[in-house]
């Protein structure tokens, strides 16, 4: 009976060292995957930081686009209206001259 009881205490020890064993992986997986979540919440947290730097960035360009398209269409406009002023003024003298 000696032989039959250490087989069944080796059996116990072994399973309980499976269960030792099971618990352990399934801490180690469970602070795995809590570590593997705060580095994609992280690396999310960075890179919308970095959107929205790189979306400043090309609204600070867009918008000085904007400004000198709009400063160079007022150049362009006030050059015609001069001119068709001074046209005015051109056909207001030839008119005066032909009567």
């Amino acid at each position: 009976m000696d032989a039959f009881n250490d087989i069944l205490n080796v059996e116990n020890e072994a399973e309980q060292a499976i269960n030792t064993a099971k618990s352990e992986a399934e801490a180690a997986l469970l602070a795995a995957r809590k570590n593997h979540d705060l580095a994609l919440k992280e690396e999310s947290l960075k890179l919308q930081e970095a959107e929205k730097a790189l979306l400043a960035k090309h609204n600070e360009h867009v918008a000085g686009l904007v400004n000198k398209i709009q400063a160079e269409a007022k150049t362009k406009i006030a050059s015609f209206e001069k001119r068709f002023l001074d046209h005015k003024v051109d056909l207001k003298s030839m008119i005066k001259k032909s009567f």
